[in-house]
């Protein structure tokens, strides 16, 4: 069966939009009104180029445990890896906050509601021509027993004007806890609390309740010691 030129081979109705036909030389269309299904057990998309797809959701769905699974898969004999790339191009300058991709982890609550319990922003922290800096947050859902919202427990941001510098904040408000499990090394000053608002600093010692204690209210360093010296 030759279909010359552009000639558009119709189905179900004439004047409907389910065709197959050749735009031009090298470019087939298969077009429809409303749904465009395929169904097989495999479907295989072979593309030399690129693969582009214009949609506003992008949906994987299965019933299968631990499925979908979404797998980048890189078979070059070398050094390189695969990529995934989150791009934002809004066709102007790019501007200070400026989100650039956002993954968010989203399930049920015990209510059944689907809720937000994580997620990960990267944006623009410094938008300057040749002076850029990134910054990359991690939220995680908190509450105060009625309201749920998300909070930076985990923020990197990079340095601009300060080649090799990364700040990095953990927790999210002052009553928030850090535990640092195994050896931790300072290589330069370590300093607790703010000048003016101080805290306490304890350190333990292996014998039950001794150590030392700098108390920031009394201004005093204290030898929490059940002998003397």
């Amino acid at each position: 069966l030759a279909l010359l030129l552009t000639t558009k081979l119709k189905f179900h109705d004439v004047g409907g939009d389910e065709e197959i036909f050749a735009s031009a030389n090298g470019h087939l269309e298969v077009n429809a009104g409303t749904t465009l299904d395929m169904t097989a057990p495999t479907v295989d998309i072979n593309a030399s180029t690129a693969v582009t797809i214009d949609t506003d959701t992008l949906t994987v769905a299965s019933a299968n445990s631990t499925d979908p699974l979404v797998t980048i898969k890189n078979t070059t004999n070398d050094a390189n890896g695969a990529r995934l790339q989150f791009v934002k191009d809004k066709g102007a300058a790019g501007a200070d906050g400026d989100d650039i991709g956002v993954i968010e982890f989203v399930g049920d609550d015990a209510g059944q509601a689907q809720t937000t319990f994580a997620k990960i922003v990267a944006e623009v922290s410094e938008a300057d021509n040749t002076d850029e800096a990134g910054k990359l947050s991690f939220f995680v859902a908190e509450s105060d027993g009625t309201n749920t919202a998300l909070a930076a427990g985990l923020v990197l941001e990079g340095e601009h004007a300060t080649d090799g510098e990364v700040d990095v904040t953990i927790g999210a408000g002052a009553a928030s806890t850090t535990t640092i499990v195994g050896t931790s090394q300072f290589d330069a000053n370590a300093t607790f609390g703010v000048d003016d608002t101080g805290v306490d600093v304890r350190i333990f010692s292996a014998t039950t309740n001794e150590g030392v204690l700098y108390d920031a209210s009394e201004d005093e360093l204290a030898l929490l010691l059940t002998t003397k010296l």
